[in-house]
């Protein structure tokens, strides 16, 4: 803290998460998706990571955005639950700790940007959680403008970390991220995740005009979002800064994905 300064950790419009290249065969599989979202302690993310000040996510969503839909709840960290997917799935365990399917190991890459603190302990905690469900998880880390230039985009992943933002209208994220007419290069959906009934209410949100009706379309999307995890959703981060006392009227924006 500085002197003068007012420390703040206000909440802004963006969710940490953990975008799933469903270009796996592996991830393709919904039931692997969710596994890996209720194996995951996200809560001690938030907790431990944060002290408290970040909020458990549950979808793309966040509590600042007009769309946010709070009967849409983050999954409760359930390995047992999460276990019972792998093996509806086919994952079974073997004598070496590891789950396996047709001969070949449950082996995933957990990729994010190098020499982040935060997310170094998020690493952490899901190699521990991983390793308990069997799963071998590989942290592969790279500078922020490979990550975002190339290793994201070009698909070089399996499970990647990073932060994005609604920015103005939770469309942007919406259709720019999770569309299906939005795979490399004509938009980001670096996850390559396609619902036709997705794709359908962002064409709807995008052709009404009346809030209360983009509202509950947005609603349907985040259910979606949430039980169909493209992404793992880990938390919504505070955005931690400092002004000055003699500043007067302060208000915080948001900020791009990082």
């Amino acid at each position: 803290h500085i002197s003068g300064y007012t420390f703040i950790t206000p909440a802004a419009p963006n969710f940490e998460q953990g975008l799933l290249n469903l270009k796996n065969p592996i991830l393709r599989d919904v039931r692997v998706r969710q596994a890996l979202e209720y194996g995951l302690d996200r809560q001690t993310m938030v907790a431990d990571v944060w002290h408290n000040r970040a909020v458990l996510g549950a979808s793309d969503e966040t509590a600042t955005a007009f769309s946010f839909d709070p009967s849409v709840k983050p999954y409760p960290f359930d390995p047992v639950r999460a276990a019972k997917l792998l093996d509806a799935a086919g994952w079974k365990l073997g004598s070496d700790g590891l789950r396996h399917k047709n001969g070949k190991a449950l082996s995933l890459r957990w990729s994010t940007t190098a020499r982040s603190t935060y997310r170094a302990q998020d690493e952490l905690i899901a190699l521990q959680d991983y390793q308990n469900l069997g799963i071998d998880l590989r942290i592969v880390n790279y500078d922020g403008s490979s990550y975002f230039g190339s290793v994201l985009p070009g698909g070089n992943f399996d499970i990647g970390e990073w932060e994005n933002g609604l920015v103005y209208d939770p469309d942007t994220t919406a259709a720019s991220f999770f569309g299906g007419n939005a795979f490399p290069p004509k938009g980001s959906n670096w996850g390559h995740y396609n619902n036709p009934r997705y794709n359908a209410l962002i064409a709807q949100e995008e052709a009404a005009t009346d809030p209360v009706v983009r509202k509950a379309i947005f609603a349907k999307m985040q259910a979606i979002m949430n039980q169909d995890v493209p992404s793992l959703w880990l938390y919504n981060p505070p955005t931690p800064a400092e002004y000055s006392n003699a500043l007067h009227n302060y208000a915080q924006i948001g900020r791009a994905h990082v």
